[in-house]
């Protein structure tokens, strides 16, 4: 998706070839991080250049569709933003969701208001505003565990609240097992991805999901999941709130959530969902 060997593509298509071009993370990706990091004094690491945030006729979605006769997108986040780089190729976009190659244990029990993260990213995975989130919360009387997973304390250090949060730093799968497991709910307020598997791993799990829209898995909020906007702590603690202190509700979304993941994200439904799209360009 980022223009690499567009010789090889141009020369396939004149061979009369087909291209399918697997869009795996959102092209507003950059975009979001631009406007955040001022916002937070991001360390340099963390940043993006404003040329990074155009379609980019050298390298980029700008340079890639015009080859691709299918345009892949995992998510409806995806799609969303390669419409709005290459309106004039929105005709090629196909959403089919990845699949997760995670089989979870039985549930062994939750730790009431123990709470999950799990990225390398803060800036662009919103983990400024789970901080605030998790600062009102406990200022209103809720006791919380906060987790992140992937993170030390000492990288977070740059945004209000970072004190509040419980830094794991990276964690291997089988432990991260653990950590869904004993979850009551797992938190991605992301900004923008292509379809987070961090989210997928939860829901296997039976893991409650509150994560935004753009967080790359299509949920129906208060039956599977529950979504909230980006870039809102306030909304992120109201999600909390009713998850840790609902027990019947808590209860419904690990059924459904789990459910939701058996039904559209195994491997096989993948390959199908995939063999689809590559027999429908064939014929």
């Amino acid at each position: 998706m980022y223009g690499e060997d567009l010789g090889f593509l141009s020369w396939a298509k004149e061979q009369g070839m087909k291209t399918i071009v697997d869009v795996f993370i959102s092209p507003l990706s950059n975009q979001m991080v631009f406007e955040e990091q001022t916002r937070f004094n991001a360390p340099e690491r963390l940043r993006v250049s404003e040329i990074s945030c155009t379609p980019s006729l050298i390298r980029g979605i700008g340079a890639i569709a015009p080859h691709a006769d299918i345009l892949l997108c995992p998510s409806k986040w995806v799609a969303k933003g390669v419409e709005a780089f290459v309106p004039e190729h929105k005709h090629k976009i196909r959403i089919v969701p990845y699949g997760s190659s995670i089989f979870p244990r039985d549930q062994d029990g939750v730790d009431a208001g123990r709470l999950l993260f799990a990225g390398r990213d803060p800036l662009r995975k919103g983990l400024p505003y789970f901080a605030e989130a998790v600062y009102s919360l406990r200022k209103s009387g809720i006791k919380l565990d906060a987790r992140v997973a992937g993170l030390e304390k000492g990288e977070c250090k740059w945004f209000p609240h970072y004190e509040e949060l419980n830094y794991l730093g990276v964690v291997g799968m089988e432990r991260m097992g653990d950590e869904y497991e004993k979850a009551d709910a797992f938190v991605l307020p992301s900004l923008s991805e292509g379809q987070a598997g961090v989210v997928l791993e939860a829901l296997s799990y039976g893991c409650p999901v509150i994560a935004t829209e753009e967080s790359g898995v299509d949920l129906t909020s208060f039956e599977n999941g529950i979504i909230i906007p980006a870039r809102s702590a306030a909304e992120l603690a109201n999600a909390v709130e009713k998850v840790v202190l609902d027990r019947s509700l808590r209860e419904k979304l690990s059924v459904c959530g789990k459910e939701f993941f058996s039904l559209n994200f195994s491997m096989d439904m993948w390959r199908k969902r995939l063999m689809d799209i590559v027999q429908d360009l064939q014929d």
